[in-house]
């Protein structure tokens, strides 16, 4: 999976996606066995435990760049991050998570100049062990790494008074530091020939043609100016988009003028703003013809990893007028420059919080657990391997592959699927005709276990079973709840879902 996950055609490496979906496929093992039953609470719970953990990541590896006040709003607003409407798409998922690895990556290396020192070496080993998975997620680390590392060389050098290249090697090559980013180097070099050299996939559903008219929306208002002014997004034009990220580039280029650190920090942010705007238009071109004169922002995910990148100019920026004593002038406006960003975010809380229902509603029409129970009773693909039934997902057309022995266990209500039914294939076909036809006319139920719906009584009727929901519908028909038959899990699963009530 690590290596053949992603098709497109690109085919890059998603390392840190595979690793997050494999732990929450091995707590529900652990708790729950082969049942599916609860996998998407567990994906839920990773997705947003990896995104509390991007939100504190710079709170830490920020600290000898950026001063606590600034960090603390970076925190504040990678987590209110706006996504428009479509925030089902990113949030309690883990197939969007790749586009914040960027950013993520950008803090370790920013980490690793201005915090660790060559005797750190457990930190060092373990900021480029996390790089690498950075870069085998997001593509666009490789040359962020190899320009970082490449930038600290050449600083050294120059440092040394220009000496021999030979003598400057030797000596640079003893530091630990050292030694584990070429190391680092060595290996994404070698994972990028391997990509290079790798079969092409299909193409995507975003390739297409660049609309011009919506261009610059694209590249500048979208990426850059969204997470600033959300709430008025629809009120801009491009005449006023670009004359205002002028206006914004000449204020913080004025404000970080006379600083180091924070200057380093905030140009590195904006170039890879730029570049990663420019890279997502050209790798998506239909991107422009989806953004609609801006009415929409739709799809959002692709754009949520450069909105990060705002952030950090904006905090980089603030740090600096921070960095003064009270009553300064700059102290002052960067003040009122945060208060401004936290009263925008807060105030406008019922948009970027969902609750009862999500602002995209187009809720799912079944449970996962029903999905998997509806794969079971279709059968297994031909020709499918190991990985031979396939689930449908919400919204569709996304679907997933599983195994047998996981499907049949979640469909037949088990932990694990006893040795005996180790064939559905074999098994399944005379069992559903049997118990269908034993039952047929009767009213059951399976031994409750907490499943809701899955824990009410049904009737039997033309080879499949009926909800009841309520007990008019036995009144109507001069039954009791006497008549309710108690079967097995595996019975009941047996007998095919309708989906439907009783009429």
């Amino acid at each position: 999976m690590l290596f053949n996950a992603k098709e497109g055609h690109a085919r890059y490496f998603v390392f840190g996606n595979i690793i997050l979906l494999t732990l929450a496929q091995l707590a529900n093992t652990a708790l729950f066995g082969h049942d599916l039953s609860y996998l998407p609470h567990f994906v839920s719970f990773f997705s947003m435990l990896f995104y509390s953990v991007l939100a504190v990541a710079p709170i830490y590896l920020l600290r000898n760049v950026l001063v606590i006040e600034a960090r603390i709003l970076l925190w504040f607003l990678v987590l209110l991050v706006p996504l428009g409407d479509s925030s089902f798409e990113v949030l309690g998922r883990l197939s969007n998570i790749g586009f914040t690895f960027l950013f993520l990556a950008f803090c370790l290396l920013v980490w690793r100049r201005y915090s660790l020192h060559d005797d750190d070496r457990k930190c060092i080993v373990a900021a480029d062990a996390m790089l690498f998975i950075c870069a085998n997620t997001n593509p666009l680390c490789y040359p962020l790494i190899a320009i970082a590392y490449s930038a600290t060389a050449l600083g050294h050098w120059k440092s040394r008074g220009k000496p021999d290249v030979k003598v400057w090697f030797r000596e640079y090559l003893t530091k630990f530091s050292i030694k584990s980013a070429l190391t680092l180097l060595s290996l994404l070099l070698a994972f990028f020939l391997w990509m290079l050299l790798r079969e092409k996939g299909v193409d995507q559903a975003l390739d297409g043609t660049i609309e011009s008219k919506n261009l610059i929306e694209a590249l500048i208002s979208r990426p850059i100016l969204y997470p600033v002014i959300f709430p008025f997004y629809q009120l801009l034009d491009n005449k006023f988009s670009i004359f205002l990220v002028i206006f914004l580039l000449i204020l913080i280029l004025h404000i970080s003028k006379k600083t180091v650190k924070e200057q380093f920090a905030l140009i590195s942010a904006v170039l890879i703003l730029i570049v990663g705007s420019v890279v997502t238009v050209v790798s998506r071109p239909a991107l422009t013809s989806i953004l609609d004169a801006y009415r929409t922002t739709f799809p959002d995910r692709y754009y949520y990893g450069l909105s990060l990148f705002v952030f950090v100019a904006i905090a980089c920026s603030l740090s600096i007028g921070f960095c003064f004593k009270k009553n300064n002038y700059q102290r002052n406006v960067a003040n009122a420059s945060a208060g401004i960003f936290i009263s925008l975010y807060l105030s406008n809380s019922f948009y970027l919080f969902e609750f009862s229902k999500t602002h995209w509603y187009d809720p799912p029409i079944a449970t996962f657990q029903d999905d998997v129970k509806r794969a079971y009773r279709k059968g297994a693909e031909p020709n499918a391997g190991k990985i031979m039934y396939r689930v449908d997902l919400h919204p569709k057309p996304l679907a997933a592959h599983f195994p047998e022995s996981y499907v049949a266990a979640t469909a037949l209500g088990f932990r694990f699927l006893p040795a005996n039914l180790v064939s559905h294939q074999v098994m399944i076909p005379s069992v559903f005709s049997d118990n269908a036809k034993r039952y047929e006319g009767k009213i059951i139920r399976q031994t409750p276990a907490g499943r809701g719906r899955g824990d009410g009584w049904f009737y039997v009727s033309e080879g499949m079973r009926f909800w009841i929901p309520d007990g008019q519908w036995l009144k109507s028909r001069n039954l009791s709840p006497s008549e309710v038959i108690t079967i097995s899990s595996l019975e009941f699963e047996s007998i095919p879902d309708s989906g439907r009530s009783v009429k």
